[in-house]
């Protein structure tokens, strides 16, 4: 039902309280999707970092790699964050042993 109808429309009780419900929330508008989880943020920029420190650093990460690789591996695994894992698949092909 169009929210213009609904000024026409008179409650009468002889509707179901569905109907109702679902008549108004017809007429309010899609709520905002929710934001991300500061840790995320953080996580997300960790990411960042160590590809960027990947890039310039090269053959010198080479030692710390074995550390480095789990953290990327379980960010990508992580299922409830779509941006996280694009940016650890990013770090991931920053992040070479063979560099």
């Amino acid at each position: 039902m169009p929210c213009h109808l609904l000024r026409r429309w008179h409650w009468n009780g002889s509707c179901n309280d569905l109907l109702f419900q679902l008549v108004i929330l017809s007429c309010l508008p899609p709520s905002p999707p929710p934001s991300p989880a500061p840790e995320e943020g953080f996580e997300v920029a960790v990411l960042m970092t160590l590809g960027e420190l990947a890039t310039v650093a090269g053959a010198q990460l080479r030692a710390d790699v074995p550390e480095i690789l789990p953290l990327v591996i379980d960010a990508i695994q992580d299922g409830g964050s779509p941006t996280k894992r694009l940016v650890a698949v990013g770090t991931l092909g920053q992040v070479r042993p063979g560099r």
